[in-house]
């Protein structure tokens, strides 16, 4: 399996002009470790906004320590959709709240999943409690991890503007 192509790219690397370039290092992929959801957040792009009360279109769902990676303006039911990419099996999400929120709509907090951006099945509904101190973030797992997930859809029940600072993924990926 993987040790027989690793063994062979090692191969055919040795046989480029120059050896003193390492084009990759292979040599440090650990074989025993047992696969498992890991963070593909990297991965996810945001692919649509109830509104956008940004100057720039948001993209990347990795956390920022400076600022929100969206920020809808004040709607009923505000809502973000974001694209894995791929196909997944979602194990554990974790949200992080903007500094910048007081309104406390982001407590009402709904994450659905789904195959395509149209059909979502719920994933979590939040129970209200505070989340977020000192950059904490609120995480949980995913209800239905059996589900192959491509499309996520975060949604505040109440009404109010909605922004997160980051998002994280962890997932095992097919």
């Amino acid at each position: 399996g993987l040790g027989l192509a690793i063994e062979a790219f090692n191969d055919a690397k040795s046989s480029f002009p120059d050896p003193s370039i390492d084009y990759f290092e292979v040599g440090l992929l650990k074989l025993d470790t047992p696969p498992g959801p890991g963070d593909i957040a990297n991965q996810a792009k945001i692919v649509g906004l109830s509104s956008n009360a940004q100057d720039v279109s948001p993209v990347s769902i990795m956390r920022r320590l400076d600022g929100d990676i969206f920020h809808t303006k004040v709607d009923d039911q505000p809502w973000v959709i974001v694209d894995i990419g791929f196909g997944a099996l979602l194990d554990r999400l974790e949200i992080f709240r903007s500094i910048a929120d007081s309104s406390g709509a982001v407590l009402s907090l709904e994450v659905f999943g789904g195959i395509n951006k149209k059909e979502f099945d719920l994933i979590y509904r939040h129970d209200g409690r505070e989340f977020g101190a000192n950059g904490a973030p609120l995480a949980f797992y995913n209800s239905n991890p059996d589900a192959p997930i491509r499309f996520l859809m975060f949604r505040l029940q109440k009404s109010g503007a909605f922004r997160l600072s980051g998002i994280k993924l962890y997932a095992q990926t097919f």
